[in-house]
């Protein structure tokens, strides 16, 4: 994770649940803060930064029509906004009750 003084955070919409940061000199998102009431906060990091040995334990892929690269695995693969919040949100929920 980089520093916070090269992060810059963003919100693009009321409230800010999410607060976007990106990268004060390539622009690139490096984080998203979540702050949803009744849950956990939440950390959010782009899987482009994450060591190759956290990567293998991905349960799928959200927002896979802004994908860079195409991903030859067996991980389901979310295409838009309302499909990947929905398998994000289960994940979650689902986390949340095992712990």
């Amino acid at each position: 994770m980089q520093e916070e003084s090269t992060v810059e955070f963003k919100t693009y919409q009321k409230p800010p649940l999410v607060k976007r940061g990106s990268c004060v000199f390539c622009k690139n998102p490096v984080v998203e803060n979540i702050s949803i009431p009744v849950l956990p906060n939440l950390k959010i990091i782009p899987s482009a930064l994450l060591p190759d040995e956290l990567k293998t334990n991905m349960d799928f892929h959200i927002f896979y029509h802004r994908r860079v690269v195409d991903v030859d695995d067996d991980k389901p693969k979310y295409n838009n906004f309302v499909t990947s919040q929905m398998a994000f949100m289960q994940a979650l929920l689902k986390s949340l009750r095992a712990s």
